[in-house]
């Protein structure tokens, strides 16, 4: 005994192009989004004129590294100059070398917020491109 399915209606068949046309056009946009939120850089101005809005936040941050301090077992730091600012970075890894050009990818922190100021405000390096 042999069975035969009910072939596709036109609907079913309509709805189903639909969904992967849908698809197909939806979901290379959303990955190039997500992919350019990385490389989009934040300026070091802006995160020193408005430090409430960048606290704790991960950003991006690109320009030449002003100088650096590697102590014995202590996290090291080094300066990033962008053109608009400069700031600060803490890093667990060897720091760059003074003059070199970075891409970082840090989160902002305050060692104290005092009356809406922020005091001490530096960048933690997440990660170094």
């Amino acid at each position: 005994m042999t069975t035969q399915f009910a072939p596709k209606t036109r609907r079913a068949r309509t709805c189903s192009a639909t969904v992967v046309a849908v698809f197909v056009l939806i979901a290379p946009s959303l990955v190039m989004t997500c992919a350019a939120c990385r490389f989009v850089t934040t300026k070091i101005g802006n995160i020193q004129a408005k430090p409430g809005e960048y606290l704790s936040r991960e950003v991006t941050v690109a320009g030449n590294v002003t100088d650096s301090i590697k102590f014995p077992f202590l996290p090291g730091v080094y300066g990033v100059r962008d053109g608009s600012g400069e700031m600060k970075v803490l890093t667990n890894t060897q720091p760059p070398l003074s003059g070199a050009r970075v891409r970082l990818q840090v989160r902002v922190e305050t060692a104290a917020t005092i009356d809406g100021q922020a005091i001490g405000l530096h960048l933690v390096e997440i990660r170094r491109y």
